[in-house]
């Protein structure tokens, strides 16, 4: 059973909440096409504008289903798989 909550997700990208965790939405990104770099603290990745365009859009536009209390009867997707 996953405790992914789904917020918004296109072909290379899912934001999502986890089930028992109220404080953080999650990114993961899937063929990004750049580099991803870690350094202390940091996290930088590139990405092609128009992927940024559609998370940037799916989040303004489904911010909603973030839920605080994550009540998943209300926001759990089970279509998308995490195993890209």
């Amino acid at each position: 059973m996953s405790t992914k909550s789904t917020i918004t997700h296109g072909d290379e990208f899912h934001i999502y909440q986890e089930m028992f965790e109220g404080e953080n939405a999650y990114l993961q990104i899937d063929k990004h096409g750049g580099f991803v770099q870690i350094i202390g603290n940091g996290v930088t990745v590139s990405l092609p504008p128009s992927l940024l365009d559609q998370i940037a859009r799916g989040w303004l536009e489904n911010r909603e289903k973030f839920d605080t209390e994550t009540n998943l009867e209300d926001n759990s997707d089970s279509s998308y798989s995490t195993n890209n």
